[in-house]
Formats: C-alpha cells, structure tokens, sequence
C-alpha cells in the first residue's frame, strides 16, 4: 500500500484486506481477510522512508486464519514476506 505521508504510529495506518483464499487462510465463499496494523518498524530492504507494518486479524476462534498463531508466526513470516504487508 502506498501511503503519502510519513507515518510515526501504526494507528496513523488505515486497515486493509486481502484474499485469503488464494493464500490458503480463508474458504473461497467468505475469503476477505481484514487486516490492522499493530506495529510498524524501518524497512530494512528497502531503506529510506519505507516500512514494515505488522498486521492482526481480528478473527475470533475457532474461525482463525490457521496461521494467526503468535508463536509460530515470528519464522513463517520469513517464509513468504508479501508486499500485502509493506507501506511506501
């Protein structure tokens, strides 16, 4: 997503959606996953003002993303990094 100012908070971020089932995280008939950011830190591959924001699904069980699980979450991000997920 393309942001036109700098943002200092994550709460300055608007939420965002993707579809889940083309990712494998949501059945094909009810497939939007709504995104929020939590968290945003300094790109460190692309440098300058671009940033990596952190995102939470509000997804209550037992309906979860089966990935939205805090402690296995930290490697598999590394796994498949998306731009769904970067700020410009």
């Amino acid at each position: 997503q393309t942001i036109s100012k700098p943002v200092k908070d994550a709460s300055e971020l608007p939420k965002w959606n993707y579809d889940g089932s083309s990712a494998g995280q949501a059945p094909g008939e009810d497939s939007e996953v709504i995104l929020y950011p939590q968290a945003i830190f300094k790109d460190p591959f692309c440098g300058g003002n671009n940033i990596l924001v952190s995102c939470s699904d509000p997804v209550p069980p037992p309906t979860r993303t089966p990935v939205r699980f805090r402690h296995a979450t930290l490697f598999s991000y590394w796994e498949n990094p998306s731009t769904q997920y970067q700020a410009f």
